[in-house]
């Protein structure tokens, strides 16, 4: 993740900034940026953000983890996580200075893993029968539809709870199960070693 630092005035105009905030921007060096008076306004997409930037920085002093989606120099969109602070230069003068994250590839991660379990999901809610997942402990960790229908709960109701208090027939085979499993699988005892011997 790059981290880019940042100062400007109240208006966005940069004051400086440092190289990682420099290729967010994909801009060539900061004298050439303040040089063309540099806005850091125009590159968010959302062009209200800048007075809810202000507005925050005026009530609290600072804004923290504020994403948006920003339009570098070459048309080439990126996210970024924001971190402001309002503070004052050596003149006495208000600037806002801070981190700016491009956040990108986390974003991009994100959507396709949220992607690929909506896919899971719509294949899972289509089989007819009933599937219930659950943890070694029996807490009730994912559902399809068919069970939702079979244990006439909703999907909050069964999330997170043991798996006996919400199925409406016996389990006393998955108690079994998970006692042969812990039996066979006992939980690693850590050894301190001293010349090779415990």
């Amino acid at each position: 993740v790059q981290e880019g630092l940042i100062r400007t005035d109240l208006n966005g105009n940069v004051i400086d900034m440092n190289p990682a905030m420099l290729e967010i921007c994909h801009c060539t060096n900061l004298e050439d940026c303040i040089s063309k008076k540099m806005n850091i306004q125009r590159y968010f997409l959302d062009k209200f953000l800048w007075i809810k930037i202000i507005s925050l920085l005026k009530k609290d002093k600072a804004v923290k983890k504020l994403e948006a989606m920003i339009e570098n120099s070459q048309d080439q969109y990126r996210w970024v996580s924001i971190d402001l602070t309002l503070t004052k230069s050596d003149e006495k003068k208000p600037v806002i200075e801070g981190i700016i994250r491009d956040i990108t590839e986390i974003k991009e991660a994100q959507q396709q893993l949220s992607r690929t379990k909506t896919y899971l999901d719509s294949i899972i809610n289509s089989m007819p029968s009933a599937i219930i997942g659950i943890d070694t402990q029996g807490i009730v960790t994912s559902i399809n539809r068919e069970a939702k229908n079979l244990c006439q709960r909703s999907e909050q109701e069964l999330i997170g709870h043991k798996i006996e208090n919400v199925i409406p027939f016996k389990i006393d085979s998955f108690k079994s199960f998970f006692n042969q499993q812990e039996s066979a699988h006992p939980p690693q005892k850590e050894r301190l070693l001293k010349n090779g011997e415990e």
